[in-house]
C-alpha cells in the first residue's frame, strides 16, 4: 500500500508491502517535485519527536514532544480491518514501527 502525506513543506510517500511470510517491508520517500521523481529518505532520526500516521483514509505527521508517545514511529491506522474480517469504521491503530527509512519486520 501507499500514503502520501505532507510534513514540513515536504509531500512524503511511505510504502508498505505486506509479505507472504507475514514480514511487513516499507520505505520512505520524498518528492523531488522540480525534477517529477521520488527519492528514497535515507535517514530520518532527525524526526525523534514525530510519528506519522498513516492510514487508507488519511495520513498526517505530528509532533509527540507535549504527549507521551514515543517518537520516530510509524502508526498504521486501520487499513487492514476488511483483510482480518473486522467490521469497517472501527477505527485503531496496528502494527506500529520505529520510523526508518526501509525495514523489515
Amino acid at each position: 500500500m501507499l500514503y502520501l502525506l505532507v510534513f514540513g513543506g515536504k509531500m512524503l510517500m511511505v510504502c508498505r508491502v505486506l509479505k507472504e511470510d507475514a514480514r511487513v517491508v516499507f520505505t520512505v520517500f520524498k518528492a523531488d517535485l522540480p525534477l517529477l521523481r521520488w527519492l528514497e529518505v535515507g535517514n530520518i532520526g532527525c524526526l525523534f519527536d514525530m510519528v506519522l500516521f498513516v492510514g487508507r483514509w488519511n495520513s498526517f505527521a505530528r509532533c509527540v514532544s507535549g504527549y507521551n508517545l514515543a517518537g520516530n514511529r510509524i502508526y498504521f491506522l486501520d487499513d487492514d480491518t476488511f483483510c482480518r474480517g473486522s467490521s469497517p469504521g472501527i477505527f485503531g491503530a496496528y502494527h506500529i514501527y520505529p520510523l526508518r527509512s526501509s525495514l523489515q519486520v
